[in-house]
């Protein structure tokens, strides 16, 4: 009864009728605009008007609404300055039920008008009406759930570059562009700029230091939504950047981004940063939820150093593997002797070389031990994809060894967070070998085309996994060292089914990989019965959990490949590459916060017991420490060579 009063209250308080009365009158005012522009052009500028509407067709409307941009954003964005700056921070709070000032009113309302008025001008381009829409509805949600609404502030005032896109959109209209225009050229990389440091990193810096730590499901799907909305920026600037020559995005194999003449950075290096990232984020977030408090300054330091030597731990395990069986035999592998002579560079390496981003893919080398030793069995055994399994053995060892350097930290629950993190970051780390052309698929000599990419299908599996145990933790249908188990297992599991279609293990009848995978399947197995042993007291409870766990594990891993190589034959592939277009990508997005925010509003806190969202769990996040220990890290492979 209590969350409907409020979810009432706060309705109520986003839409009076003074409010709705000023907007009306800003709509009207955007509209008068719109005329006077017009009117104004056709009058002083004949010729030019009649040019350009004959030129145009459709969009010559479009060209007012630019003009009338540059003026309204004028005035709008230092008055959005304003009501950050002056709106008390005591606001910040959810559900704080505070008046909203003069300057506040102007600065939504003026910005909605604007945006409305807009929409059916501006509907040729699905980028403008994409961004309207989803900045109409975000301003909703905000209102709607009663949310804090100085960072919406700051990201409008940042919206005065529109100043120099408005600008840019004028001089397009009028035939320019970066080849036949100096102006164009330096406004679009200029603009693309302001995107970032006006817009981007206030907005995200601000958001993050109001509303942490998370205590609702709104007030996480508001993080989330300005995450999204920087990444969406960062893709516009990129493709500014990208038409003005100074940074390109090269899809060969392997693919890089260039900045400027020489620099290139792999993208396998940066989707292992981005993995990296992700997954001691998870990990610091599962970690810390069954907590009833957040963490001392003394836990946080040592939960810290867990992470940065669980990295370094990893990383330096993938070398130090890697480096051990190239001293064994150096041969380059056979997957690379079989591409012509164009394509035989090292799968994740530039061809230019360069002290930042120059790198080597550990998964690249092939060892012989027949010519080591002699012995025609061990040539079975392919190295390849070592890497992966030793980052796992060097982290699992560094934890387990922890409580000699940072006492505070519980073992068991660290390698059960770390052992659902690895599922997300297996999932975006195969995404770089993807880019990077290494763990590829092997020829099927049934058919012309090759099976599709081993690399997506084991993104795939790993990322639903990961969801699904995590759904399956927030229900409460397991717990967090079951979990952890399950996580462990499931990666096996996908990799014992998905070896044996890699180029790799192509002419190989047992492949490290398998090994390795079989091992972490029967350990954390053991793990698993280990678990339910303490919970069921009885051998033959804990037994069948344990084979039922294992025998779910094979079975989704076999269906999720026999599911990808039907798909790979059928003609709905192509039908179902149509839905990887990042237009879609938007719009699932932001339906699922949409829904959310919806549901989020009936009931204003979390349900009791649940792990998905409390202040324990992202409460960590906020520490300035750990968030700079997590970039620090994300970071290392893309400058250690």
């Amino acid at each position: 009864m209590e969350a409907k009063t409020t979810s009432e209250y706060s309705l109520a308080n986003a839409i009076s009728v003074r409010d709705a009365g000023l907007a009306l009158v800003c709509l009207a005012g955007h509209r008068v605009s719109l005329l006077i522009a017009r009117t104004a052009m056709k009058r002083l500028m004949p010729t030019t008007y009649g040019q350009l509407r004959q030129d145009q067709g459709s969009r010559f409307q479009a060209y007012f609404v630019f003009i009338v941009g540059i003026v309204w954003t004028t005035m709008s964005a230092p008055i959005c300055l304003g009501a950050f700056v002056f709106t008390p921070a005591d606001t910040d709070q959810t559900g704080g039920h505070s008046q909203m000032s003069a300057m506040e009113k102007i600065c939504l309302s003026s910005r909605g008008a604007l945006w409305i008025s807009e929409l059916p001008r501006l509907s040729y381009s699905s980028e403008y009406l994409v961004h309207h829409i989803l900045s109409l509805s975000s301003l909703a949600i905000i209102l709607f759930n009663n949310l804090p609404r100085r960072p919406l502030y700051l990201i409008y005032a940042g919206l005065i570059t529109e100043l120099l896109s408005d600008t840019v959109a004028l001089l397009r209209f009028r035939g320019k562009n970066h080849k036949n225009s100096r102006l164009y050229a330096q406004l679009t990389v200029i603009n693309a700029l302001s995107l970032l440091i006006l817009r981007a990193l206030p907005a995200i810096t601000v958001t993050l230091s109001v509303l942490m730590p998370v205590k609702r499901i709104s007030e996480l799907n508001y993080i989330a939504s300005v995450v999204f909305y920087c990444v969406w920026l960062i893709r516009l600037a990129f493709k500014q950047l990208s038409t003005q020559g100074v940074v390109q995005l090269v899809l060969v194999r392997p693919g890089y981004i260039r900045i400027g003449q020489r620099t290139r950075i792999t993208l396998y290096r940066l989707m292992l940063s981005v993995a990296i990232v992700a997954a001691q984020v998870v990990t610091a977030a599962v970690y810390c939820a069954p907590r009833d408090m957040l963490l001392s300054g003394i836990e946080t330091h040592d939960l810290i150093i867990a992470g940065l030597g669980t990295v370094i731990a990893g990383l330096f395990g993938a070398k130090a593997i890697n480096t051990l069986m190239m001293a064994i035999d150096g041969s380059p592998s056979t997957a690379l002797h079989s591409h012509p002579l164009a394509q035989r560079t090292s799968p994740n390496s530039d061809s230019v070389c360069t002290s930042l981003v120059r790198t080597f893919d550990p998964d690249s080398c092939t060892v012989s031990f027949c010519k080591m030793f002699g012995v025609p069995f061990l040539d079975t055994l392919s190295l390849n994809g070592i890497s992966i399994q030793g980052s796992i053995l060097f982290s699992a060892l560094w934890v387990s060894q922890i409580h000699h350097i940072a006492p505070t930290v519980a073992r068991d629950v660290l390698l059960a967070s770390m052992a659902l993190a690895l599922l997300l970051g297996e999932a975006i780390g195969r995404i770089g070998c993807y880019f990077g052309g290494c763990c590829g698929t092997r020829p099927d000599k049934n058919r012309v085309d090759k099976i599709p990419s081993v690399q997506i299908l084991t993104s795939v599996l790993n990322m639903i996994a990961f969801f699904g145990l995590v759904t399956a933790l927030d229900c409460g249908l397991m717990s967090l060292p079951e979990m952890g188990c399950t996580a462990m297992a499931v990666n096996a599991a996908i990799r014992l089914v998905v070896d044996r279609l890699r180029n790799d293990a192509m002419d190989k009848s047992l492949g490290s990989t398998t090994i390795f995978a079989g091992c972490q399947l029967f350990l954390s197995s053991w793990a698993y019965s280990s678990v339910r042993l303490s919970y069921d007291r009885e051998v033959s409870f804990a037994i069948k959990a344990t084979a039922y766990m294992m025998g779910t594990s094979l079975i989704f891993a076999v269906s999720g490949r026999a599911l990808w190589l039907t798909l790979a034959q059928s003609p709905i592939r192509t039908k179902i590459s149509l839905l990887l277009k990042p237009i879609v990508l938007v719009y699932s997005f932001s339906l699922a916060i949409v829904l959310l925010s919806i549901a989020d509003a009936k009931d204003q806190s979390t349900a009791e017991g649940s792990m998905l969202v409390n202040d324990t769990q992202w409460g960590v996040l906020s520490y300035p420490r750990l968030l700079l220990s997590v970039l620090l890290t994300g970071i290392v492979p893309v400058l250690v060579s």
